[in-house]
């Protein structure tokens, strides 16, 4: 291994991915479906290119952070990719139950072209239908061109053809004084992968399709290693290996009481040399050993022992004798 692969390897296993927390994800949701509602009322009164645009966006955020989609899944989707959206037949809703039945009814479904010119299914709610429709029904107002195929058209003079959802969210994000360091697209994808981690295989693999990537993309990549995990699933496993269990693991929770500070002192030899070295009033000193020295620095009760692995001399009381 090279030292750039070495060095950006530990850079990986070293960063602390923090991840937006659910409650983070509810906040922006309620603050997207405000701001759609009070779009779709100002336009039922006239067309007005803000209030058209913000909605565009807003729609755009709602439907990416729902499907937890890469960002070009959904700010490239077409007109004609839109107008193939589905729903669940009538003769598969009779075999659902109440809570499947009620889901089924409020989303539909529609392909785009995602990574790789692979699929990418994105749902959408009945209140983003609507809002679609608003998009779609004033898009002649705003002037954008026939031949633009995109969903979420931009406006002439615009850098790009579609609205580009990342920076829609930042801008989204600020205006509402929401903090967007951990709202973005890769690690919502990442917080939906580590909170489904203790599905079922075949759920997860249900999971990852949806997402446009395979399982082992999926565990290896987008979920992140869960505390709780390694704490209280490989906990009990290690306990047991060693003969304890959840009745006397108690021990690992208590803590040695010291009377004193444990003291470093310099290696053997390292001492041996100072003291053969050093200038001091009476010679006789100079020719005591570093044994004699210890004794006459230390009281019966301390003992000193010798780190093998670091020559470091520590000194420490007999009753609580440090073990190395």
């Amino acid at each position: 291994m090279t030292i750039a692969a070495e060095n950006r390897t530990q850079h990986q296993r070293i960063k602390l991915v923090v991840l937006p927390l659910t409650e983070d994800v509810k906040k922006l949701r309620c603050s997207l479906h405000y701001e759609l509602q009070r779009c779709l009322s100002k336009l039922e009164s006239g067309f007005d290119l803000d209030t058209w645009a913000m909605l565009s966006k807003v729609t755009l955020i709602n439907i990416m952070i729902f499907n937890r989609k890469r960002p070009g899944d959904v700010e490239k989707s077409q007109i004609i990719e839109y107008q193939n959206l589905q729903m669940v037949e009538e003769d598969v809703l009779e075999k659902l139950d109440n809570s499947q039945k009620k889901y089924a009814t409020m989303f539909g479904r529609y392909i785009s072209r995602g990574k790789l010119d692979s699929p990418a299914p994105v749902l959408v709610s009945k209140t983003d239908m609507f809002a679609i429709e608003q998009i779609l029904k004033y898009r002649q107002n705003a002037n954008i061109d026939e031949k633009n195929p995109y969903l979420f058209a931009a406006p002439p003079r615009s850098s790009n053809a579609y609205y580009k959802v990342g920076r829609a969210l930042n801008d989204f994000c600020y205006s509402q004084g929401l903090e967007n360091k951990n709202l973005t697209a890769t690690k919502l994808r990442k917080h939906l992968a580590t909170v489904t981690c203790t599905l079922e295989k075949a759920e997860q693999a249900v999971i990852s399709d949806f997402m446009g990537h395979a399982l082992n993309i999926h565990n290896k990549i987008y979920r992140q290693r869960p505390v709780f995990r390694d704490v209280v699933q490989m906990v009990k496993v290690l306990t047991n290996a060693i003969g304890m269990n959840e009745d006397n693991i108690d021990c690992f929770d208590q803590h040695e009481t010291r009377t004193q500070p444990l003291q470093l002192l310099q290696p053997q030899k390292e001492r041996n040399e100072t003291v053969s070295t050093t200038e001091c009033d009476e010679p006789t000193h100079c020719h005591q050993t570093t044994n004699e020295i210890q004794a006459q620095l230390y009281t019966p009760e301390q003992s000193v022992k010798k780190n093998v692995w670091t020559g470091i001399m520590i000194i420490t009381t007999n009753q609580n004798y440090q073990q190395f």
